[in-house]
């Protein structure tokens, strides 16, 4: 465990590199970070696992962070973010971040404020009464965004970030979400193709299965040979969709 509070961190202005606050490798649990200060940095708050760490019962809150990012047009930056050395099977419980003060630089403003990354599981994240203010994308983002089970976002007040001041999930949603009570002020970038159209369509080319190929191979085939409507249709066309019903309740088994 660690306990970090009551700091003053940071250069006296913004750099050109990539400056970090406090970086926690490998296993993080049972720590506390809060009532800390941290200026002109890149992330804040980076969090390193491996595959098969653990990060558990960690409380971030009541640290102010202004002026996040980098000083070379890169739109580096994050106010929390996780960066796995291996495949992103890292574990994640009991998170929670309260009360802060996230500020992005407003010039070159870095895309995502806090940004929850790897294959979880993960559960029970609380963000709760903390200003997050002026990333390009999104305040808030998740990829992918099923693994998570509870995520609470509530009582925050959400000013000029990208995506309306709503957090931006890239696969799926997360179980047992909830989004209230929170306050949206000013107007943030307007709509990021490479973020918000092209990142997300990266991610689930890239996580397809094999069997999910099939089926889509065979549905554009199927389509072809409808246009010409020659008979092959038929089992092209049964083919797709006993594939797609089976993936479908592949849902619902454990």
């Amino acid at each position: 465990s660690v306990y970090i509070h009551d700091n003053i961190m940071g250069p006296d202005s913004l750099q050109s590199k990539v400056e970090t606050g406090i970086i926690l490798e490998f296993e993080t649990e049972n720590a506390i970070i809060e009532n800390n200060q941290m200026r002109n940095l890149t992330i804040p708050v980076f969090f390193t696992p491996r595959d098969g760490s653990i990060i558990s019962d960690v409380l971030i809150r009541n640290n102010v962070c202004e002026n996040i990012g980098v000083n070379n047009g890169s739109r580096r930056g994050y106010a929390i973010n996780f960066s796995s050395d291996g495949t992103g099977k890292h574990i994640i419980n009991n998170f929670f971040v309260i009360g802060n003060k996230f500020i992005a630089r407003t010039k070159d403003a870095p895309y995502y404020g806090i940004e929850i990354t790897g294959v979880g599981p993960f559960t029970n994240i609380k963000i709760l009464n903390n200003t997050i203010s002026n990333f390009e994308v999104a305040c808030i983002a998740a990829n992918p965004a099923f693994v998570i089970d509870t995520l609470i976002i509530e009582n925050n007040t959400l000013s000029a970030n990208g995506n309306n001041n709503k957090p931006f999930f890239v696969r799926g949603m997360p179980g047992n979400y909830i989004f209230k009570n929170n306050t949206s002020t000013g107007s943030g970038a307007g709509f990021n193709f490479k973020q918000q159209l092209l990142r997300p369509l990266y991610h689930e080319v890239r996580n397809i299965s094999i069997i999910e190929c099939i089926a889509l191979i065979a549905f554009f085939i199927a389509l072809w040979f409808g246009s010409r409507e020659s008979i092959y249709v038929f089992p092209i066309g049964l083919i797709c969709t006993v594939i797609s019903v089976l993936l479908y309740l592949e849902k619902d088994i454990p």
